[in-house]
């Protein structure tokens, strides 16, 4: 006897599929938002920009992507709050502190897409681009993988209306989740089970009935390997080399995490041992 495991799918039409136009402004016209208006303008959106220069005036796009500094979101946050509210606002910036390129400027339990959510309540704020370069945008190709947008935000609507725009201009675009930094894994609502990486379906029992759960992020390390160079990233010193973990977390035997470790030595990490916390540097 045979069992059929049926998955039911919702589908959603796209604005470019029903022959809406999507509205879009763009904060900048430097090398990530004309990038971005590339991509944009190819899936059929109308792009209009505003420079730093430019005097406050009405903001016409029902998506509003900030392609500019960190520095300068406090500037268009007191020009233009009101101006912004029930749009969705894009933050694509990564808040590193330009002086030394060695650390980020926002605290460490947050983030500059939260700052702004809570600067901008009325607004639908997103978190994407801020992966991407701009010449991998234009390319649409990253070697010969299509280019990918990672979108990170706590309303459903307002990111799939800003990956139905990307798709439609020929480069991916994925959801990863909400704005609030936590080490999430699919668990399976039926037996209990975490998978990775993530999947609609259950591994073990099949179920649909699979939801990001967060975890603490305490374990033991399975793995460690050491480097002498990376991407800026809060409480790590690069003036020796850092460490890179694989960690088995406490929720359940084999499921790991891969990330930098800030907060402890070296010589601790050599080790393999409990982990009080993981920090993935991002």
């Amino acid at each position: 006897m045979s069992t059929i495991f049926e998955h039911s799918q919702t589908t959603r039409t796209s604005n470019w599929e029903r022959g809406i136009v999507t509205t879009v402004t763009i904060f900048g016209s430097g090398n990530m938002g004309s990038a971005i208006d590339t991509v944009l303008t190819a899936g059929g959106a109308s792009v209009d920009h505003i420079g730093s220069a430019d005097p406050p005036g009405p903001v016409n796009g029902d998506i509003v992507i900030l392609a500019v500094y960190y520095a300068a979101l406090k500037d268009i946050i007191g020009k233009y709050a009101d101006k912004l509210a029930g749009k969705i606002v894009v933050d694509i910036t990564n808040p590193m502190n330009l002086e030394t390129f060695d650390s980020l400027v926002v605290p460490a339990d947050s983030s500059s897409a939260a700052e702004l959510a809570t600067a901008l309540p009325s607004s639908r704020v997103l978190k994407a681009f801020n992966t991407n370069f701009a010449g991998t945008l234009n390319a649409k190709k990253v070697g010969l993988m299509t280019t990918t947008v990672l979108v990170a935000g706590d309303d459903a609507d307002a990111k799939a209306s800003l990956i139905d725009a990307v798709q439609a201009g020929g480069v991916e675009a994925i959801d990863v989740g909400w704005l609030n930094r936590e080490l999430l894994f699919d668990r399976c609502g039926d037996c209990g089970r975490f998978h990775d990486p993530p999947a609609p379906i259950c591994p073990v029992c099949w179920s649909t009935n699979v939801e990001p759960t967060k975890v603490e992020g305490s374990g033991t390390i399975h793995m460690a390997i050491f480097l002498h160079q990376g991407p800026p990233a809060e409480g790590v010193d690069y003036s020796t080399p850092y460490p890179v973990v694989v960690v088995e977390l406490d929720e359940q035997p084999g499921l790991r995490s891969t990330g930098t470790v800030v907060g402890a030595s070296n010589r601790l990490v050599r080790a393999p041992g409990a982990v009080g916390r993981l920090i993935v540097a991002v």
